[in-house]
């Protein structure tokens, strides 16, 4: 077997259901179409993804950043919205290039409890 198919076959089935739940859609053809984008691009950037210490948080922000872009471009702002309400993310930190800002995405997948509304402060360690 190939190295491109046995990464491919790895993470096919992992990309396709976080693209769909995230997309918030059923339509197969769109959702193939992000998930190949997605697997180019982890392709692509498979360097920088071998050697992250978090590779999960680097899959997570390229998902992300392919399903804000095509929901934008489809114009869809209400899932937009319910992504971001969900999330506690800003879009907008996902639209730019999959490797820059990494560690402020790693900051917003493990953002403390704290920063929820009516959550009181953790305490500080010494």
């Amino acid at each position: 077997m190939s190295v491109l198919k046995d990464f491919i076959d790895r993470y096919y089935p992992t990309v396709f259901t976080a693209a769909a739940r995230l997309a918030g859609s059923s339509d197969q053809e769109v959702l193939v179409t992000l998930t190949e984008n997605i697997l180019v691009k982890l392709w692509q950037e498979r360097q920088l993804f071998g050697e992250s210490s978090r590779p999960g948080v680097f899959l997570y922000r390229i998902v992300l950043q392919e399903v804000f872009s095509h929901l934008k471009a489809s114009g869809d702002e209400e899932r937009l919205r319910i992504l971001r309400d969900i999330l506690l993310i800003d879009p907008a930190l996902y639209l730019g290039s999959p490797t820059e800002g990494l560690g402020s995405a790693s900051q917003d997948l493990e953002s403390p409890a704290q920063d929820l509304p009516g959550s009181s402060p953790a305490p500080q360690e010494p």
